[in-house]
């Protein structure tokens, strides 16, 4: 479904970026992502949704993955870049750390640590798989 964003927004949720979007951006996202942005940051979406949006033409040349919500991916046989945690604020860090359902508390080098530890669980379980 295609949603208009209200503010400017930006998050990541198991290894996917969801943005960054500005104001007035409109973005092609399915109805589980789009529930959880919006549980994450409410009014993130016009009230009125483009329900036609299904009946009108696909916009020409190819589609813009962080504009669609959709995991960002290297081509070849490189894994997808590790989210920049030294670059994010401590917020950002203590919401990220909570959206993984790990500690929230500690310092920025606290949950930077954290955050990679559990970011290099995860690709260990994902290898066994």
């Amino acid at each position: 479904m295609r949603y208009t964003i209200q503010h400017p927004y930006k998050a990541y949720r198991d290894g996917r970026l969801f943005g960054p979007w500005d104001q007035g951006d409109v973005v092609d996202l399915d109805d589980a992502d789009a529930a959880w942005i919006e549980r994450d940051s409410p009014g993130v979406f016009a009230e009125d949704v483009d329900e036609t949006a299904d009946q009108q033409p696909a916009p020409s040349g190819p589609p813009i993955p962080e504009r669609q919500g959709e995991p960002i991916v290297d081509q070849g046989d490189r894994e997808p870049p590790a989210p920049d945690y030294e670059a994010m604020d401590y917020r950002e860090l203590q919401a990220l750390a909570k959206q993984r359902e790990l500690p929230a508390s500690g310092s920025k080098d606290d949950l930077v640590a954290r955050l990679q530890k559990a970011d290099k669980a995860a690709a260990a379980d994902g290898a066994r798989t």
